[in-house]
């Protein structure tokens, strides 16, 4: 009886902590790519980085204006990335599909229905706190704000969170027999320190900083389930269009608390975040 006890009693811990991290429920629906496969993608990342980044052709953006430059930029380096390591390795070479890498047509509408939200919230804390004229500054982001969104968002969040975050905490899961929870708990913090060091910042503020934001990319995830949702808020937190002259710096900030709030609040706004069809993720 007692070890009946025990085992309804963690049992029940387990249903606890899915309920909070849906994504530990459903590692076991998600393919498992060969760790050494896993490996192997994940050194390249900060390989094609440099690659990429070598081959831009920044002479032909020179003409344009910071803004253009910026996000022209950004497609054509991230796009390209996003090809190679999510689509021809993690998919095709590491036999990976669609929907093992997040990317479900069932969380599509949080996409735009999450950086939506967040951004209203930013804008009315902005208000309350800044003190500042209503001004727009952010309005020359909007060029960035859509390539990050649509570039940076997925290459970044397709990768460390949909591949490395999650085939990483399988491989845990396999190899060492972690709970699928603990599992990602680990993942997430080796995940985080890889993307913080594949953007090669080499002081340790900056190296700090890029992590957590790695770990807060791995907890929205985890929480939500949704790639979609973790993608559009990346995009509003790397160009958060204020309405009022305030720093960046505090704009960020203030989009991370949104960010942090809507993936608490998930459960009550699934019905902004994805569609009714009941398909499986």
């Amino acid at each position: 009886m007692v070890g009946s006890d025990l085992m309804m009693d963690a049992a029940k811990g387990n249903d606890a902590q899915e309920s909070y991290f849906p994504l530990a429920g459903r590692l076991g629906a998600i393919r498992r790519m060969p760790g050494w496969k896993l490996m192997l993608i994940a050194i390249a990342f900060p390989l094609v980085l440099l690659a990429v980044s070598s081959l831009q052709p920044h002479e032909f953006y020179e003409a344009g204006s910071a803004a253009r430059f910026w996000s022209l930029n950004i497609w054509t380096l991230h796009l390209p990335m996003f090809a190679l390591l999510v689509g021809a390795l993690a998919m095709k070479w590491g036999g990976l599909k669609a929907a093992d890498l997040g990317f479900s047509p069932r969380g599509l509408p949080a996409l735009l229905a999450a950086p939506l939200l967040a951004w209203v919230g930013t804008q009315l804390t902005l208000s309350l706190v800044s003190g500042s004229a209503f001004s727009m500054p952010g309005a020359a982001q909007y060029p960035a704000f859509a390539a990050n969104l649509f570039a940076t968002g997925f290459n970044e969040e397709g990768f460390f969170r949909g591949v490395l975050f999650v085939q990483l905490g399988l491989l845990l899961r396999h190899r060492f027999k972690l709970r699928d929870h603990k599992a990602l708990v680990v993942s997430g913090l080796m995940s985080a320190i890889w993307f913080a060091l594949s953007h090669f910042q080499f002081t340790l503020s900056d190296f700090a900083v890029i992590a957590l934001g790695g770990v807060i990319g791995c907890l929205l995830y985890a929480r939500t389930a949704n790639l979609y949702f973790v993608i559009g808020l990346h995009g509003l937190f790397n160009a958060p269009l204020a309405l009022f002259s305030v720093s960046d710096e505090l704009a960020k900030l203030v989009v991370i608390g949104w960010m942090l709030a809507l993936a608490a609040t998930y459960p009550l706004l699934r019905g902004v975040m994805e569609t009714g069809d009941g398909r499986s993720r």
